[in-house]
């Protein structure tokens, strides 16, 4: 979308239709790096929300705790 009313801007300053200042151009600048400073917090944003936790019930707590109490318990006999 940004691409297309830039291209559009720069398709009527060619024509003669748009006469620009220097206003309209740093306006332009301004919004792109907003948009741009906008994608990269994102981003960052998006990385951070990646990491999830690994949840077992407790049925699946039981059963591990029971086999390394069982495999503790062969080393000890050893």
């Amino acid at each position: 979308m940004e691409e297309d009313i830039i291209e559009k801007l720069r398709e009527r300053m060619e024509s003669g239709k748009l006469k620009t200042t220097f206003r309209d151009v740093y306006y332009v600048s301004t919004a792109k790096e907003k948009s741009w400073q906008q994608i990269h917090r994102i981003e960052e944003r998006k990385k951070d929300t990646t990491f999830t936790r690994n949840v077992v019930t407790q049925e699946e707590y039981e059963k591990t705790l029971a086999k390394v109490r069982e495999r503790m318990g062969q080393l000890a006999d050893n």
